[in-house]
């Protein structure tokens, strides 16, 4: 390998992979990266490039190996035969004067020996902005997100939970988001037309959202509530291809009404008026999220059609007209569905 590159602005993350491939067992395989000095003198301290090892886990099905994250170690084991790759992330601090610097990264087995290879980064002079009308956040359920996967199950593990709250916000203000996807509070009970919502995990979510400078205004969250409030109100009878972690956690049988029937709207409608009074009081700025990526066949649990979404839309415009509503759009590219399927046009 001749040399490692970056080229980025101050405050851009560029990234730079390799792989190491024992030959035999190596013990733990260890990576130190020097700083980084420049031709006009500057230095960019070590500490501004994060090193971690890319773990693989079983995914899909059936089943296959594939990478599923980033571990921030900077050493792994080395096993004979087994490709372990890392991953150098470099973020030129904001005071770094523009150039080209040089350093190298050291890689090292427990058992003995040693290679280094050449960094070579180019820093632009300019630096990106920290502040734009633009809001980026981690979709809710994929695998980076844990607090969406273990909410319904970490009430009585409250510790372990709000530090991994905290260190998916840590990683998500390094990655440069700005929003957040919230779970809604969970449904305890109903009595009549009055929802009980349980708002103790949102408290937390909501503490990281104002320690990293989350949801502001222009930068909003988004809150679902068909999945999570509107389905769990419902004698839900549509099929899914999987269970969500909300089709675990259901209301006393005989408690569910119809959908759209004049006690589940009026259910719902106090639910939403609940979470947008919540958020405003925490001076969250954040769009309530009724129906998701509408479709008109195909059907998954958490989808609507056009119809039922707008009726959605319309429940919450009539009754709490101070929220904010947004939609994520179903976008159809297969020619072979446009009978079945409304093409909304993209996103």
């Amino acid at each position: 390998m001749e040399a490692l590159r970056f080229k980025g602005a101050r405050g851009e993350r560029e990234i730079a992979t390799f792989t190491v491939t024992p030959l035999e067992d190596m013990g733990d395989i260890s990576v130190t990266v020097s700083d980084l000095t420049g031709k006009a003198g500057g230095v960019i301290p070590a500490e501004a490039i994060e090193v971690r090892a890319l773990r693989y886990a079983w995914s899909g099905w059936p089943a296959t190996v594939s990478p599923a994250c980033l571990m921030p170690t900077a050493s792994a084991p080395g096993f004979a035969g087994a490709n372990r790759r890392f991953y150098l992330t470099l973020t030129p601090p904001a005071d770094t004067p523009a150039g080209v610097y040089s350093g190298a990264v050291t890689v090292a087995s427990e058992k003995g020996g040693s290679a280094e290879v050449s960094i070579e980064a180019e820093v632009r002079p300019f630096a990106l902005v920290e502040k734009i009308d633009v809001s980026y956040a981690w979709w809710r359920c994929n695998s980076l997100s844990m607090n969406y996967c273990l909410q319904y199950f970490m009430p009585e593990k409250r510790e372990y939970l709000v530090r991994l709250l905290d260190a998916e916000g840590r990683n998500m203000k390094a990655h440069g988001c700005s929003g957040y996807f919230f779970p809604p509070p969970i449904i305890k009970s109903v009595e009549g037309e009055k929802v009980i919502l349980d708002f103790s995990l949102t408290d937390e979510e909501v503490k990281v959202c104002k320690k990293y400078g989350f949801c502001g205004e222009g930068s909003e969250g988004m809150v679902f509530v068909l999945p999570d409030i509107a389905r769990l109100l419902m004698r839900e009878t549509r099929y899914g291809d999987y269970m969500e972690p909300e089709d675990l956690v259901r209301l006393p049988e005989g408690t569910e009404t119809e959908e759209f029937d004049e006690l589940f709207n009026a259910r719902y409608i106090d639910a939403v008026r609940q979470i947008d009074e919540y958020f405003k009081s925490k001076g969250l700025h954040v769009l309530i999220y009724p129906s998701d990526e509408p479709r008109e066949r195909n059907t998954n649990r958490w989808n609507r059609n056009i119809e039922d979404t707008i009726r959605y839309c319309d429940l919450i415009r009539e009754h709490v007209p101070e929220a904010r509503i947004y939609v994520c759009l179903l976008y159809t590219s297969d020619a072979a569905d446009e009978e079945d399927s409304v093409d909304l046009g993209g996103r």
